[in-house]
C-alpha cells in the first residue's frame, strides 16, 4: 500500500506546485487530466496488489534470470543446483504465494467492493491483477518443467491453470 500513497503524493505534489498556466482551459482538457489521473491511480493499485501477492514468485524468477544471465552457472547444470533455487525453497515460495492468494486477495476484493461502486470498474481493475497472477504462475510452471526433476514437481504445490482460473472466477463473482 505504500506505493499507492507515494503515487498519490506525487499527483498532489504536481497539482499544488504547477503553474496556473498548466491548468486546462476547456472542459475537454479537464476530462483528459482527470482521465490521466485515473489511469495513474489504476496503475498504482494494480502494481501494489500484484506485488503484494506474487512478489515472492517474481523475486525468485528474477534471481533465476540473473543467475542465468551472469554466466556463473554452467549451461548444462540445472538452476535447482543453486542454493536459493533448491526444490524445497521453491516449494516455500509457492506455498507463501498460495497463502497470500487465500488470505490477501479476498481482502483486496472486499476493499475494492467498498471503494469502487461499479462492478464494471472493479472488473477493469481486477482483470489485469488476474492476468499478472496467472502470468507469474505460468513462469514458475515453465521453470519447473525446464529446470527441475519430475519428482521435484510433486513437491511444489503450484496451482494448476484450471484451479487458478476457478479461484479467480470465484473472486470476481464477489463483485
Amino acid at each position: 500500500m505504500r506505493g499507492i500513497y507515494h503515487g498519490t503524493t506525487l499527483i498532489y505534489y504536481h497539482h499544488f506546485t504547477s503553474n496556473f498556466t498548466d491548468y486546462p482551459t476547456e472542459t475537454t482538457d479537464y476530462f483528459s487530466h482527470l482521465s490521466s489521473y485515473y489511469s495513474i491511480g489504476r496503475f498504482i493499485i494494480l502494481q501494489a496488489v500484484t506485488r503484494q501477492i506474487v512478489e515472492p514468485m517474481l523475486g525468485f524468477i528474477t534471481k533465476v534470470t540473473a543467475l542465468r544471465v551472469s554466466g556463473t552457472l554452467a549451461d548444462d547444470s540445472p538452476v535447482s543446483s543453486a542454493a536459493f533455487a533448491a526444490p524445497q525453497r521453491l516449494a516455500e515460495v509457492v506455498t507463501q504465494v498460495n497463502d497470500l492468494l487465500d488470505t490477501h486477495l479476498p481482502t483486496c476484493v472486499e476493499k475494492m467492493s467498498l471503494y469502487l461502486t461499479g462492478s464494471a470498474t472493479r472488473e477493469i481493475i481486477f482483470n489485469p491483477i488476474r492476468s499478472n497472477i496467472a502470468e507469474a504462475h505460468s513462469q514458475i510452471a515453465t521453470l519447473l518443467e525446464r529446470e527441475y526433476q519430475p519428482e521435484d514437481l510433486k513437491r511444489v504445490p503450484l496451482c494448476s491453470p484450471a484451479v487458478l482460473s476457478d479461484m479467480m472466477s470465484k473472486m470476481s463473482s464477489k463483485f
